[in-house]
């Protein structure tokens, strides 16, 4: 009796060894072929390679809707196109939660990719260019990965490069990963205009021009966020954390960032946060200005800012934020500008 059970149990083991086998199956897409079939025919937890023709480019013009969890990847130089400007080449709606889209060269639509209220998805290594938004997020967004994309928008008034946008109740934008992502020409590069806590943005590359938009954006709804070793230039502000409701962002580490040849090199009003370790250089008109309470500026290289070094401000009588070995030269008018009825702690 013993033996029988061994024996039935070693072969129900092997039978579901066999169905996940079965069940994580991988699709090929070859020239002509539609990439939207093969999702519709694919199960959750497969993979479809989308191939190139014969090692030479080829585009697909066509718009792909993910409502299951699927990763999705090219082989070769695979670019495809929207069906019209009007619409996404991926949109990824919540029963697609823990996709993946990765290495594609994607261009001509309104959102290259959209992902709506599916968390714990994955995109990677794709080149995005002619989208008015390059990477948009709405809804419920947790656990999602954004990294190393090369991301350039059709003007440079317009539009965002990475966007977490539209949630409607507070903190479902969070524990997200944003790194390594290289973005050109957009108004702004990367936005937070939501609630949300516990982000981390690490290691991008943001270039505006014309002074126009912001690098690095959150909001006033906003907490427990690290923006860590990132580049902007050409900004309006170059990271900002804005108040634009009642709310009071908090619980930042900012630091390691390059800000330069922006208008504001840091535009913030936080409170509980650490700003340090940051270069802001050449901005035309403040290097860090930061308004809160209860902040610590700490070992950042401010040079050469054509009005003001370092403003901090307060609000209240009871606010106090301290200033600890920063190194400030040659900014315009002042290393030092002052405002508020609180109490600035310098060591």
């Amino acid at each position: 009796m013993m033996k029988k059970l061994l024996v039935y149990t070693f072969l129900f083991g092997m039978c579901l060894i066999s169905l996940q086998s079965i069940n994580a199956a991988t699709i090929t897409v070859h020239p002509g072929g539609s990439i939207q079939s093969a999702v519709n025919h694919a199960a959750n937890g497969d993979t479809i390679i989308v191939y190139d023709k014969n090692k030479h480019p080829y585009t697909y013009k066509q718009s792909i809707v993910i409502n299951k969890k699927l990763t999705i990847k090219s082989s070769g130089k695979v670019t495809i196109q929207a069906k019209n400007s009007h619409s996404s080449v991926f949109t990824v709606n919540q029963g697609g939660a823990g996709s993946s889209i990765k290495n594609f060269i994607l261009s001509k639509s309104n959102y290259a990719i959209l992902v709506k209220n599916a968390g714990n998805t994955f995109i990677s290594g794709n080149k995005i260019s002619a989208s008015l938004v390059g990477i948009q997020y709405t809804g419920n967004i947790q656990y999602s990965k954004v990294l190393k994309n090369r991301i350039t928008g059709t003007n440079k008034n317009y539009g965002n490069g990475i966007s977490f946008q539209y949630s409607s109740c507070p903190y479902l934008t969070s524990n997200n990963f944003i790194s390594g992502n290289i973005i050109h020409n957009f108004l702004n590069g990367i936005l937070f205009n939501a609630k949300s806590t516990n982000n981390i943005v690490s290691s991008n590359k943001v270039y505006c021009s014309g002074y126009h938009g912001t690098g690095i954006w959150a909001t006033d709804d906003s907490s427990y966020m690290e923006i860590l070793g990132n580049t902007v230039s050409g900004a309006e502000d170059a990271i900002a954390v804005q108040k634009i409701g009642s709310g009071q962002a908090n619980h930042y580490l900012i630091s390691g960032n390059t800000a330069k040849l922006s208008k504001n090199g840091f535009w913030l009003h936080l409170s509980y946060s650490t700003i340090s370790n940051n270069l802001a250089t050449q901005n035309k008109v403040s290097g860090i200005d930061i308004t809160g309470n209860q902040n610590v500026i700490i070992n950042n290289l401010v040079t050469k800012n054509s009005i003001c070094g370092i403003a901090v401000g307060t609000e209240k009588s009871t606010d106090s934020n301290a200033l600890s070995r920063n190194s400030l030269s040659g900014n315009g008018y002042g290393n030092f500008y002052i405002t508020g009825p609180g109490k600035l702690i310098k060591n």
